[in-house]
């Protein structure tokens, strides 16, 4: 290939990841300084919807063009001045700036190889199948807590031979622990995309959320492995010889220190940023811990190509993602903007009639039954997220939040559209309706069930 081929080939990714990092570095600036860079920010924002749209990936191409294109016609017929058009397309830009400070993570985690470090654990101390499972689950939990869907690679690649032949149906025993595992980090990781929507639906910020949330996620990793820890106790693992790689055991601290700094930061920085929001917070934490995890690990080899890695093929990959968040912000605010309060108001008068139990019980549901017919949770809190809005009252806020982050945790993992299935059924070769269906759906009815009554308590 010639340098010309090269420099093509190269450049549009790189200038992918030059406009979302900017986004990021905005918030920065906002968090430190209290500027507003209302502009700099619209500006970045509609470039980058322009750009994406007519490349965004299927998952989100319908649903990013029909929120553009009524969200552009509500405004025009409206003829809303230029401000509201710049206050549209930042309305969620917070939301892909937490994205992006995000995936700066897992630069480090490439360059340190942590994913020997999870296989030398479970190899250890898994001294049955049932342990194993616990142990899948707990690391596909907190890795998505800082990875997102990325962490589903980490995880399979921690596999090595000699760990998937002492395992009796492997492809059904680590799709089900990670789909488990996973989709009960979206309940309260501060870099979950159900998390970060449901906060700014229900105007709640994280550090009140955050224990209600853990809890219920502790709750459904508890039950999931418990359902299956009587049968697979059964079959014991052979106990491992070869040692471990050299500070395999320390990474995995590392790992577990990250995520408890990142937690704790966000609450940590109120009281010393009490004008900076909850998401601008996270966003400052998020980039220092991820400077000075990098910065530790400058000395290493492969820090040059993991970063190239990160420019060239994991920023821009959620470009799509970004351009739909940005779509879905456009179009709320027009809705907004054109007065549809008193619509939602008659619209939620039958819902808030409903007892609370009843209440939370129902809009899991919603959301389920939307992504069974192949609606994106995302989408789903988009089209239902004015309504739900209307709904505080006879509930609290804290009550809607969770029963509406349960909804999406669930859908994560019953619906054979959701992209975790997908990825899994990829990888793994099982047909997505096996893992959606057969493998998570009873045990989605028990912890819906059991979750429910726990929200109802708080």
């Amino acid at each position: 290939m010639s340098t010309a081929q090269a420099k093509r080939r190269v450049i549009p990714p790189v200038l992918d990841t030059l406009l979302l990092l900017s986004i990021g570095v905005f918030y920065l600036l906002r968090a430190l300084t209290g500027w507003t860079l209302l502009w700099p920010r619209a500006i970045v924002s509609g470039v980058l919807l322009v750009l994406f749209l007519p490349r965004i990936s299927s998952s989100f191409r319908i649903p990013a063009w029909i929120f553009t294109l009524c969200g552009a016609v509500l405004l025009i017929w409206k003829r809303a001045p230029a401000q509201v058009w710049a206050e549209g397309l930042n309305s969620m830009l917070q939301t892909v700036a937490i994205i992006v400070v995000m995936q700066t993570l897992s630069i480090a985690i490439g360059t340190g190889n942590y994913s020997r470090a999870i296989s030398d654990a479970l190899r250890r101390y898994a001294r049955n199948q049932g342990v194993l499972y616990f142990l899948v689950e707990l690391f596909a939990h907190l890795l998505c807590s800082i990875l997102n869907i990325g962490e589903v690679i980490v995880l399979l690649s921690s596999f090595d031979q000699k760990l998937t032949d002492q395992i009796d149906d492997y492809p059904h025993f680590v799709s089900s622990a990670i789909s488990r595992g996973h989709s009960t980090a979206f309940l309260w990781a501060p870099g979950s995309l159900t998390v970060l929507m449901t906060l700014q639906i229900f105007d709640m910020e994280w550090s009140q959320y955050m224990l209600p949330a853990i809890g219920l996620a502790v709750l459904g990793m508890a039950i999931g492995g418990a359902t299956q820890y009587p049968r697979l106790r059964t079959y014991p693992m052979a106990k491992d010889k070869q040692a471990p790689a050299p500070g395999s055991f320390r990474k995995i601290a590392v790992l577990a220190l990250v995520i408890l700094v990142i937690v704790c930061s966000v609450s940590f920085l109120e009281p010393l940023l009490p004008n900076v929001s909850g998401g601008e917070r996270l966003i400052l934490a998020v980039a220092v811990v991820s400077a000075v995890w990098l910065l530790s690990q400058c000395r290493i080899p492969n820090l040059g190509g993991e970063v190239k890695k990160f420019a060239v093929d994991t920023l821009p990959d959620s470009g799509s993602l970004s351009a739909f968040f940005i779509s879905m912000g456009l179009f709320s605010h027009a809705l907004q903007y054109v007065g549809l309060d008193a619509v939602l108001n008659r619209a939620a008068a039958p819902l808030n009639a409903l007892p609370v139990p009843l209440l939370l019980a129902v809009i899991p549901l919603m959301i389920v039954a939307f992504s069974l017919i192949g609606v994106h949770p995302m989408v789903s809190l988009a089209v239902l997220g004015p309504l739900l809005m209307q709904l505080v009252g006879g509930a609290t806020a804290l009550q809607l939040s969770l029963a509406t982050a349960l909804g999406c945790c669930l859908s994560y993992m019953v619906s054979p559209f959701a992209g975790l299935v997908l990825l899994l059924s990829h990888l793994l070769h099982l047909p997505p309706r096996e893992i959606a269906l057969r493998q998570n759906f009873r045990f989605s009815m028990l912890y819906y069930a059991v979750a429910t009554v726990a929200i109802c308590l708080f």
